[in-house]
C-alpha cells in the first residue's frame, strides 16, 4: 500500500510541477508582450511630443497621419484581447492532457482493480502443531562486534 501511495504522491508532485512550469511560461509570454506594446507606446509617445513642438505644420499634419496609420498596421499589437486568444489554444491544449489522462487511467483502471482482487490480504492460519511452528524457525546469528557484553 505504501508503494501505490507514493507512486500517487510522485503523480501528484509530476503534474503540479508541469502546472507550475505552464504558469511560469504563460507569465513570461504576457511580461513579453507588455513590454514590446509598452516600448511600441513609448516610440509613439515620443513622435508625437517631437510632433507638437513642430513649427513645420504641414509636416506635423503629414507624420500625425502616418502615426495614425501605425496603429491600424499588423506590425502594432496593442491589443487587450489578443493574449486572451493566444492563450485559448494553451488551454485547449491542456484540456487535451487531461482527456489522455482519463483516458489512460480509464483503460488502467479496470486492471488495477482486477489485480487487487485477486491478492491475498488474510493472514495464514496459525499452525496448529509443533511443525507447522517450527516451518517459521529461522537461524539467529548475533555479529560478535555490535552486541553488548554485559
Amino acid at each position: 500500500m505504501e508503494d501505490c501511495d507514493r507512486i500517487f504522491a510522485e503523480m501528484i508532485t509530476s503534474t503540479q510541477g508541469r502546472r507550475g512550469k505552464v504558469k511560469q511560461l504563460i507569465g513570461d509570454q504576457e511580461k513579453k508582450v507588455l513590454q514590446e506594446d509598452v516600448s511600441k507606446l513609448r516610440g509613439r509617445d515620443a513622435e508625437l511630443g517631437r510632433l507638437l513642438h513642430d513649427d513645420d505644420h504641414v509636416h506635423m499634419i503629414q507624420s500625425f497621419q502616418s502615426l495614425s496609420t501605425l496603429c491600424d498596421s499588423p506590425n502594432f499589437s496593442f491589443d487587450a484581447a489578443a493574449p486572451l486568444r493566444s492563450f485559448g489554444e494553451v488551454a485547449e491544449r491542456v484540456s487535451e492532457l487531461r482527456c489522455k489522462s482519463e483516458a489512460v487511467l480509464k483503460d488502467t483502471w479496470p486492471r488495477i482493480s482486477a489485480t487487487v482482487s485477486y491478492v491475498d490480504f488474510s493472514l495464514p492460519a496459525a499452525p496448529t502443531s509443533m511443525a507447522g511452528l517450527l516451518s517459521y524457525r529461522r537461524r539467529l546469528t548475533l555479529d560478535g562486534n555490535t552486541n553488548y557484553p554485559y
